[in-house]
């Protein structure tokens, strides 16, 4: 499944989550394949910023054998159990992926329309994901993420707003709420973190047509 979305500024991101920058820039509107800032714990058991990929499995590392759709940019699911990328959840490789909004496109309509889904206060949030590191032939370490989801049909808000004809399902990002990014960071068990796994609460979000400027 397709997926995009609105990452902060450098600015917002130094701002809000009080973490170094890597020298690399990134574009305000996140497609798949496309690099963007993320929250990892290094080896350190230190968060940090690290750009990476968006999609688990990049397109210069996909076989020639699997179709890109085979590659989604998310990962859905309300149980841990039930992770599709358990494997990278075992060896701890969870991220927070920080967002201004992310995008609900509506491919129905006689003039498609993007809507951006974020926070009513306009301040970024971080959502759920898993990484993984790759190892290039010059010796540098890359990264790749992917995001996790959660079916939001009968959200208050999601389901006010269109799905896509190619979406089987409405689904929403995972957000972690501030006072828990560490623990999604650092969690050793899965039940830890179980009850994290859940839908922003409604009073908490805004929805409106994305500026013309990101509506790509």
């Amino acid at each position: 499944m397709d997926f995009h979305y609105l990452a902060p500024t450098r600015q917002a991101l130094e701002y809000y989550f009080q973490l170094g920058l890597p020298a690399k820039r990134w574009s305000v509107g996140i497609q798949p394949e496309e690099e963007a800032p993320v929250i990892i714990r290094n080896d350190e058991g230190q968060p940090q910023v690290v750009m990476a990929s968006f999609g688990l499995i990049p397109g210069m590392k996909r076989p020639l054998d699997v179709e890109a759709s085979a590659t989604e940019v998310v990962a859905g699911s309300a149980l841990v159990s039930e992770f599709p990328y358990q494997a990278h959840w075992d060896k701890g490789l969870r991220c927070l992926i920080p967002m201004m909004a992310f995008i609900v496109h509506n491919a129905e309509s006689a003039k498609p329309r993007r809507w951006c889904v974020g926070t009513a206060n306009g301040t970024p949030f971080a959502a759920a994901g898993v990484w993984r590191p790759w190892r290039e032939d010059d010796g540098a370490t890359r990264y790749s993420f992917t995001l996790a989801t959660i079916p939001a049909a009968s959200h208050p808000v999601m389901k006010l707003l269109p799905v896509a004809t190619q979406q089987r399902t409405k689904v929403m990002p995972i957000v972690i709420p501030e006072a828990f990014y560490d623990a999604w960071l650092t969690a050793e068990r899965p039940e830890e973190v179980q009850s994290l796994l859940s839908r922003m609460p409604a009073e908490l979000m805004t929805a409106a047509p994305c500026p013309a400027r990101v509506a790509r």
